[in-house]
C-alpha cells in the first residue's frame, strides 16, 4: 500500500533523465531500478505535470494521459479554500476505508473489451477498474474511454514518425537493396522536417538512438557509417509500426513492385 507521488512542473527537475528512468522502471511491482550504484523501488500510484508530453515514447505508453486547459469561469473556489479542503479530507478518508475493507477481496474484471486494448493500455484498466469490477457498465465506459485516448498516448512524437517515413519509402521504392545507411535516413528525415515547418534538424545519432528506440536495432557500423540492414523481419517491423502508430507515410513511388507485407499487414486484426 504505497502513497501517491504527486510531482508538479515536471519538466524543470534537475536531473531529468534520471527521474524519466525511475518513472519508467516503477511500474512493476517487484522491478527495483539501479542507479550510480543505488537500488530504488518506485512501484506505486503517480501523478505528473508537464507543460508538453516529454519525448519518452515508453514512459508516455505507461501513462494515462488527461489534457488540461485553462478554465475562465470565476465561481470556482479555489484549491485551499477550506471548504475544499474538508470535502478533500472526507473523502480521502472513505476511500481508505474502501481500501481497507477490499483489499483482499477485489478481483480483476473479467469483460470481453479488455482484449481488445493493447498490452500497456489492458495493464492500466486492470489497475483502474479493479476497484469497480463488479459494475459491469462503468467498466465497459472506462475500457471505452482508454480505447479512445490510446490514440494519444501511442502516437509516435514528429521525430519518431519523421524517421519511418524514408524507411517505409525506400524499403518499396529499392526492393532490391539490403541495407540503408543512418546517413540516408538522415537526410530524408530532416529534409521531412523542412518541409512541416520544424525547426532544426536531427543528427545521425539522435537518428540512430530513434531507431533503437522503435527496436530496429539490426545496424552495424561500417566504412560508410551506420548501416541499418534490411533483412525481411526489419521491413515486417517497418511496415507494422506504420500500422500501429498510424504514420501518415508518403506514397509508395510509382513503378515499385507490389508488396506482399503490405497485403499481410493490413490482414492483421
Amino acid at each position: 500500500m504505497t502513497p501517491t507521488l504527486l510531482i508538479d512542473e515536471t519538466a524543470t527537475v534537475g536531473n531529468r533523465r534520471q527521474l524519466l528512468h525511475l518513472l519508467r522502471s516503477g511500474t512493476a511491482q517487484d522491478f527495483v531500478a539501479v542507479r550510480k550504484g543505488n537500488a530504488y523501488k518506485s512501484y506505486g500510484p503517480r501523478v505528473v505535470s508537464w507543460l508538453e508530453l516529454p519525448d519518452d515514447a515508453a514512459l508516455n505508453s505507461r501513462c494515462l494521459i488527461i489534457p488540461m486547459t485553462s478554465c475562465t469561469r470565476r465561481d470556482l473556489l479555489a484549491p485551499d479554500d477550506p471548504r475544499i479542503l474538508h470535502t478533500a479530507q472526507k473523502i480521502q478518508q472513505r476511500l481508505l476505508q474502501f481500501r481497507l475493507m477490499n483489499y483482499k477481496t477485489l478481483k480483476l474484471p473479467k469483460i470481453s473489451p479488455d482484449e481488445e486494448l493493447r498490452p500497456r493500455t489492458r495493464d492500466l484498466f486492470r489497475a483502474l477498474a479493479l476497484p469497480m469490477a463488479a459494475e459491469k457498465d462503468l467498466c465497459e465506459a472506462l475500457c471505452a474511454l482508454l480505447k479512445k485516448e490510446g490514440s494519444v498516448r501511442e502516437v509516435l512524437s514528429v521525430f519518431g514518425c519523421a524517421v519511418l517515413d524514408p524507411l517505409y519509402e525506400a524499403i518499396h521504392a529499392y526492393p532490391e537493396h539490403n541495407k540503408c545507411t543512418v546517413e540516408y535516413i538522415t537526410t530524408g528525415v530532416n529534409a521531412i522536417l523542412r518541409q512541416r515547418g520544424e525547426p532544426g534538424k536531427l543528427t545521425d545519432k539522435r537518428v540512430g538512438n530513434l531507431l533503437t528506440s522503435l527496436n530496429l536495432t539490426l545496424w552495424t557500423r561500417t566504412n560508410v557509417g551506420l548501416v541499418l540492414w534490411l533483412t525481411h523481419e526489419t521491413r515486417e517491423q517497418i511496415h507494422s509500426l506504420v500500422r500501429a502508430y498510424r504514420v501518415k507515410a508518403r506514397p509508395i513511388p510509382e513503378g515499385s513492385a507490389p508488396c506482399d507485407l503490405c497485403k499481410f499487414v493490413a490482414r492483421i486484426p
